[in-house]
């Protein structure tokens, strides 16, 4: 008697612990096919056992309840229903195969054989498979051989279905584990792999040992003994439903949410104490019992007072190695959002923290698609950073940054008609749509920082069929405030690093600059000649050089390229190398300046230009012959009289290749004073933008002495100017070069 019990127990046990975790899949999302599949499955398995349980219980106990034992077993074979609920489940999951869709109502039609076998073996329990006529055949006149023919062939079909029977359980659960063994091989998501590994195993097990003790050998006319049979089958039932209750509390099998896996574990936790109860506290009160002859409670008393003190630390010891073990793993809600919390703290590249963020939610929500767009500040065009599951170039073209005007107001995860809906706009709400399509969009997370549009975040539909619930809606609007705050600083650090990048491209072009001016200048008896360049916050392309020519001559050139940085900087390096190189063979500078321009003209966009001055001090004649392309006016003071400008020029180098340019030609004489300089002189500006001009300059060339060498003349300008703009740093480069001629 302890044994039929004791498996009964167990029996009904597995039962109640499987049905409980169908109920939870259930209660998840009763609307989805694939959870109702499941549920549907694990009922049939868990109602099963529980009826089996109570057969045997009642089969047991005496030969009135036997009839009884006989009709609830009649009922387990509710238990074969779990086999075309297991195809469904194989047909819908990880993604619904097509032949759902190709073939109408094969849903239904997977359950006709089993409801047929159903009624036809609830039909004939009571008869044994014996189907007695004569009762009929005499009521009805020569129909007995007739009656008796049809009894036959019923018997025949008795017998040989519920042999030939076990064939069709056998090719359902074979279809069904092939069927999931293929979708786990098509799996791309390893979060996906992992709990249909898991899943697989265990349904692949399960339904092994089932067929072992039972399919099997119905099928071929054998018998198993009753033992090994009802070992196999509670080893089935716990395996398959322990990988189910494994893959839902480790690996969310179908999104489970964090409740639903605690109540798994409220559950194996009750289960634990109450077939503690039945199988071992029950027996030890019978057995002290028929010890004592007197019938008490003692073991039950003790058992239900430690039960009472030990649940609650049982549960929690539970709740933290569940916490521990099997909760850490990285797809979980909490996990993915601590993760991407320190990635948005620490990772301030755009690009590579949509890399792992998509990366996360596309392994954590097992999503189809998902896309990453921001606002350009400059465009204010909306722009794709990284995607997932789409085709990029249909996403790739810019749109609007106004799409988003009216759906960024709702800082939460939308659908994607509730997204369309709030755009009144119709072009606006259109240009939406597309964008929306193109990225296999079903919600949208507008990300907003201080009422300024970031971008948006879109995500598809999942791989399962199973729906976005309230513990994903809560991680996404969870991270829509703080990857909000990360796009933000991404753009502020792009600014940054954009700065950075370009003082040090400034500080290349400063070495190339720096190192195309003249460090020594020639020297004669009868003039002082000396220049500078005082080089501002960005680099210009000022540019200023002395080349002696021979016999008494020398060239003084000095330019100011538009633009900064390093194209200036080249330019100005291609302009003294083109002076150097026909500085061999002397021409008149006419010529000189007209191929100087048409190399400006040839060899840089048509936004480039240079102003140029070029001059010619022939020291025997005291003449100083000049060609002058736009750049400032030279001051020429000194010998007594007020300062002059040499007013005379052409049009800047750089604008029309045919351009001409002519010479001019001065005298020099004792204490004259030549000074040529930049615009980063004269515009160099005060504290209320006045600019320094070149009046100011003029007045202090009159008032420099006679006796004043060109260095110092220099370094006169250099001090007046810094002393007006009140800084250290100045907006354009100055150069200065400064010419006195030395009297006797």
């Amino acid at each position: 008697m302890v044994a039929p019990a004791l498996l009964s127990t167990v029996f009904f046990l597995l039962g109640a612990l499987i049905f409980l975790l169908g109920m939870i899949i259930f209660r998840e999302a009763p609307r989805q096919r694939v959870n109702l599949a499941v549920s549907m499955m694990l009922f049939s398995a868990g109602f099963g056992a529980v009826l089996g349980a109570s057969g045997l219980v009642a089969e047991s106990q005496s030969l009135d309840s036997r009839a009884y034992g006989y009709f609830v077993r009649t009922f387990a074979y509710l238990w074969e229903f779990f086999f075309p609920f297991l195809f469904l489940f194989a047909l819908l999951y990880p993604r619904e195969r097509r032949i759902l869709s190709r073939v109408p109502g094969l849903e239904l039609l997977i359950f006709v054989p089993h409801a047929f076998h159903f009624i036809f073996v609830l039909i004939t329990a009571q008869t044994g498979g014996e189907f007695e006529v004569a009762t009929a055949a005499e009521r009805i006149p020569y129909s007995r051989s007739i009656l008796e023919l049809g009894a036959l062939f019923l018997r025949l079909v008795y017998r040989w279905h519920l042999s030939l029977f076990s064939f069709v359980n056998l090719a359902f659960a074979a279809s069904s584990v092939v069927l999931l063994w293929q979708g786990y091989w098509r799996g791309k998501s390893p979060a996906l792999r992992q709990q249909m590994l898991v899943v697989f195993l265990g349904i692949g097990t399960c339904v092994g040992l089932y067929g072992v003790a039972v399919l099997i050998p119905q099928a071929f006319g054998r018998t198993v003994p009753l033992g090994l049979r009802s070992s196999l089958m509670v080893l089935s039932l716990t395996i398959g439903s322990a990988a189910i209750a494994y893959s839902v509390v480790r690996y969310k099998f179908l999104d489970t949410r964090l409740i639903a896996r605690r109540s798994v574990l409220y559950g194996v936790v009750s289960v634990i104490f109450i077939g503690a109860y039945l199988t071992v506290i029950k027996q030890l009160d019978r057995a002290f019992q028929g010890f004592t002859g007197t019938e008490t409670a003692v073991f039950e008393t003790v058992f239900l007072v430690l039960a009472l003190i030990m649940f609650q630390p049982v549960i929690g010891r539970l709740e933290a190695y569940l916490e521990e073990f099997l909760m850490r793993h990285r797809t979980d809600y909490r996990n993915v959002l601590r993760s991407l919390s320190r990635d948005i703290v620490t990772v301030l590249d755009i690009n590579e923290l949509s890399g792992r963020l998509l990366g996360s939610l596309r392994e954590s929500l097992v999503a189809t698609s998902g896309t990453l767009a921001v606002v350009d500040k400059d465009t204010q065009m909306l722009r794709l950073v990284d995607s997932f599951g789409i085709d990029a170039v249909k996403i790739r073209q810019e749109r609007p940054a106004a799409i988003l005007g009216d759906v960024a107001t709702h800082v939460t995860l939308l659908s994607r008609k509730e997204a369309l809906s709030m755009i009144p706009d119709r072009t606006q709400r259109e240009s939406m749509q597309e964008f929306l399509t193109a990225a296999s969009a079903e919600w949208l997370l507008p990300l907003m920082h201080q009422e300024e549009i970031l971008g948006a975040l879109t995500l598809g539909r999942k791989v399962l069929p199973t729906r976005f619930h309230s513990e994903d809606r809560q991680l996404l609007e969870s991270l829509g405030s703080q990857l909000s705050l990360a796009v933000k600083n991404s753009f502020l650090y792009k600014e940054t690093l954009g700065k950075k990048l370009m003082e040090e491209e400034l500080l290349f072009a400063r070495k190339i600059q720096s190192s195309f001016l003249p460090r020594e200048f020639p020297s004669f008896e009868k003039l002082d000649l000396y220049g500078k360049n005082v080089p501002s916050r960005f680099v210009g392309g000022d540019y200023f050089d002395v080349i002696p020519l021979g016999n008494g001559r020398f060239l003084m050139a000095i330019g100011d390229v538009s633009g900064k940085g390093v194209p200036a900087a080249l330019l100005m390096s291609m302009l003294q190398a083109s002076l150097r190189t026909q500085s061999m063979d002397p021409k008149p500078l006419d010529h000189a300046v007209r191929t100087l321009n048409s190399l400006v003209v040839d060899m840089t966009a048509p936004e480039q230009f240079a102003t140029f001055f070029l001059g010619m001090i022939d020291v025997a004649s005291m003449t100083f012959t000049y060609c002058n392309a736009g750049h400032c006016y030279p001051i020429l003071g000194g010998a007594g009289v007020g300062s002059s400008v040499l007013s005379e020029g052409d049009l800047v180098l750089g604008v029309l290749k045919d351009a001409s340019f002519s010479e001019h030609r001065v005298k020099l004489s004792e204490g004259h004073l030549l000074v040529l300089y930049t615009d980063g002189v004269t515009e160099a500006s005060g504290s209320d933008r006045e600019e320094y001009g070149e009046k100011r300059l003029r007045a202090l060339v009159d008032s420099l002495p006679p006796s004043l060498g060109a260095r110092e003349v220099v370094q006169t300008v250099e001090k007046a100017v810094l002393e007006f703009s009140n800084s250290s740093e100045l907006s354009d480069d100055m150069t200065v070069l400064a010419l006195r001629v030395l009297s006797s």
